[in-house]
This record gives C-alpha cells, sequence and structure tokens, in this order.
C-alpha cells in the first residue's frame, strides 16, 4: 500500500512497483489535491508522475534513474525532474503515435534522449510552457 506520496521524497522502489498501476496513480492524485491549487489536466499529470517514478524505481532496467539522479544533481528538485523525465516521456509518446518506426528502435531513441537531456534544456522547454 503506498501512503503519503510526497514528490519532494522517493518512494520505497520495492513497494511502489509491487502496487498495482492504479494505486500509484491514485496515491498522486491524492497528493495533488491535498497540496496544490493548479487542478488544471489533474489526471493526465498525475499518471505522468506515476508513470515516471515507475521508471525510476526499475533503475537500472532503462536509463530514467541514471537520468533523474543527474539532473538532481544538476540542481533540479526531485518534483522538477519529475517533469522534466515527464516532458522528455510526453514526446516519447508523441513521437510513438506519429511515427512508424518500430518500438524497440523508439524505446532506444527515448534512452538517448535521456542520456543526452539536461537541465538547460529543461529550462527551455519550461519557460515555453509556463513550468
Amino acid at each position: 500500500m503506498i501512503s503519503d506520496y510526497d514528490p519532494e521524497v522517493e518512494p520505497e522502489p520495492k513497494l511502489w512497483l509491487e502496487a498495482e498501476e492504479s494505486e500509484r496513480a491514485d496515491a498522486v492524485l491524492d497528493y495533488r489535491e491535498a497540496n496544490e491549487t493548479d487542478l488544471s489536466n489533474v489526471l493526465l499529470h498525475g499518471h505522468f508522475h506515476a508513470v515516471v517514478e515507475t521508471q525510476v524505481a526499475m533503475d537500472d532496467e532503462i536509463p530514467v534513474a541514471e537520468t533523474f539522479r543527474r539532473l538532481m544533481t544538476d540542481g533540479l528538485s526531485r518534483h522538477e525532474t519529475i517533469h522534466a523525465v515527464g516532458w522528455v516521456l510526453s514526446q516519447h509518446m508523441f513521437d510513438a503515435v506519429h511515427n512508424s518506426t518500430d518500438g524497440v528502435e523508439l524505446d532506444m531513441q527515448y534512452h538517448e534522449k535521456l542520456r543526452k537531456f539536461t537541465v538547460a534544456q529543461w529550462h527551455e522547454e519550461a519557460s515555453k510552457s509556463g513550468e
């Protein structure tokens, strides 16, 4: 059972991965409803948080955790890092929907984008969207 989700505190990876996807998303949504005033796109936002947290918890299976740690070391808060990685993920999902490239190749491209993604790039993208 996931309780007291806080985007500034890493969830216990084993517990996070053992939880059902809906429980992960509910934990994020509960946090947002209790702690944030801007609830626009609350479901989409919450699910992106949950997916990024899941990818971080997977650790070395995919390069998300490595990128996550690097972005935090380079100055982003944990919550901001979730948004930064979520932005890269959203671009990956857009490409998946609008591209005929096979899934393995798309995942390799996503992993490469993560490896190259920087705090400066995030600040540029965030300033465009008002993050």
